[in-house]
């Protein structure tokens, strides 16, 4: 451990890197690098917010025009989506997004509102550009209004943002009957495939398992959460899960009898989507019964 050395000096590497960073980080706040200002972007026709005046006396005064917006999506940190911006103000969102609007005139405006749905918001001014951003909780039409002048009000068209919900995992099972029966003697096994997928990845898969031993009001059940016999990958958007389910190594004798389902959660926040199967069945038969009789008057 004594003699070993790196050829590099990678605290004077380091130094540089925190250093250059910092540097890019100072240059991109001032604005001298463009990241900053909205102006950079020419707007599609089609895309621009029209607003139309609430006065209903003919206004002299040319009103203030949008020369720079911007919607911004800002998805929930478990999909591992990058933030996405877009002109357009009508957008599909997932839920548990936020969703965030930057706004530039050119000229000077007194205030600047949000209306959607019931709620109202003012979007805060910080160095020209109007901003305000809402997290999803359901789908909702919006607009803008601001005033400029002399208390003159002006409102946006309607636009629309829809929520698209998180899709619970797909589960598709393979190699396995409903119900299955086994003699006493017979080797006990079942052997299966699992093909579990979602959007965002798999965080879980199991087998939920219930033994029931026993008959009528002396039965008893046993409650047992088993693993596939292959890792899962994190964050795995489609994996292949293997089980050979041995029946001896649940401690089943004859007659008792098993169901099992296979179960799978994404991974959500903060209430993760579960998908399940449908049951299984499988009993390993009973050949062996007393039969109780009366003989005549006996």
């Amino acid at each position: 451990h004594p003699s070993i050395r790196f050829k590099k000096n990678l605290v004077k590497h380091i130094l540089l890197a925190i250093t250059l960073e910092n540097i890019g980080f100072l240059l991109r706040s001032s604005g001298v690098l463009g990241f900053n200002t909205l102006k950079q972007t020419k707007l599609p026709t089609e895309d621009v917010i029209q607003f139309q005046s609430l006065d209903t006396l003919p206004n002299k005064v040319e009103p203030p025009k949008i020369i720079s917006q911007r919607l911004v999506l800002r998805y929930p940190k478990y999909t591992k989506k990058f933030v996405t911006t877009s002109t357009k103000m009508d957008a599909k969102v997932l839920e548990g997004s936020t969703v965030s609007w930057q706004l530039q005139f050119d000229q000077e405006v007194d205030s600047v509102l949000l209306q959607y749905g019931d709620e109202v918001k003012h979007l805060k001014n910080q160095n020209g550009t109007y901003g305000q951003s809402i997290k999803m909780s359901g789908s909702t039409i919006y607009n803008f209004k601001y005033t400029a002048g002399k208390g003159n009000v002006y409102m946006s068209d309607l636009y629309a943002l829809e929520m698209e919900k998180d899709q619970p995992p797909g589960i598709e099972i393979k190699g396995l009957a409903q119900f299955s029966s086994f003699e006493f003697d017979d080797q006990k096994e079942l052997n299966f495939t699992a093909t579990v997928s979602d959007d965002f990845g798999i965080a879980d898969a199991a087998i939920i398992a219930t033994v029931s031993k026993g008959s009528g009001e002396s039965v008893k059940f046993r409650e047992v959460r088993l693993q596939f016999d292959n890792v899962m990958v994190p964050h795995g958007r489609q994996q292949l899960l293997k089980k050979r389910l041995v029946l001896d190594n649940l401690k089943m004798g004859v007659g008792d009898e098993l169901y099992f389902y296979v179960e799978t959660k994404d991974y959500k926040t903060p209430k993760p989507n579960i998908s399940r199967t449908e049951t299984y069945f499988s009993v390993i038969k009973d050949t062996v019964s007393d039969v109780f009789a009366l003989e005549g008057t006996m």
